[in-house]
């Protein structure tokens, strides 16, 4: 999958048909089907590192895990990465798919920003089950980095700070049940069968 360019697809999904050739387990899903709600392949867990980090990228990554890790009780190693699994009906629990989550921030630094620092936020403050698992980040294959250090920077900050304050939501569990895994299904699938 990392030698995919970019160019070549609008959107890559990944699904399991029973298939045992690893490709579920490459996408941490081991983790979700142990019952956890979020599962982040983070770049500095372990042995973990990113080659496509300069200095600032790395400060500002440590800078903002830490900041959600001591405002949130969080235990993340990496709340900015896009790389991670979750139920796509956490998108809708923690107000993801709302104009005024990211409305603000947007408009006050002219700026468009992504969801996964506020996932990571949303997640941890409604005391969701969230796990990581190491996940090194190759160097760039092509094309260039399109980051907005200053712009980006000050809209998440802004985002958790606000999300420090204001946003509070219970919520209700509406995903699930846990994925089984292959071996698990064929194995009940058989059992199905001679019973």
């Amino acid at each position: 999958m990392p030698q995919v360019q970019a160019d070549w697809v609008d959107q890559i999904l990944v699904i399991d048909g029973g298939s045992v050739d690893g490709t579920a387990e490459y996408v941490i899903l081991d983790k979700i089907s142990e019952g956890f709600d979020m599962v982040i392949a983070s770049r500095y867990l372990g042995d973990a590192q990113s080659d496509d980090d300069d200095f600032v990228t790395a400060f500002g990554n440590w800078f903002f895990t830490r900041t959600v890790n001591l405002l949130y009780g969080g235990r993340y190693t990496d709340v900015m990465v896009i790389y991670r699994a979750y139920w796509k009906q956490l998108i809708f629990a923690l107000d993801l798919d709302k104009d005024e989550s990211h409305q603000l921030p947007e408009r006050l630094f002219a700026t468009r920003i992504s969801w996964e620092p506020l996932l990571s936020v949303r997640a941890v403050k409604a005391g969701l089950q969230i796990a990581e698992v190491p996940g090194p980040e190759p160097v760039r294959i092509g094309g260039g980095r399109k980051l907005r250090v200053a712009r980006w920077g000050a809209a998440y900050y802004f985002q958790f700070l606000r999300e420090w304050l204001f946003w509070n939501k219970s919520i209700e569990r509406t995903w699930g049940p846990a994925i089984r895994r292959p071996e698990e299904r064929s194995t009940q699938d058989q059992q199905r069968r001679c019973a």
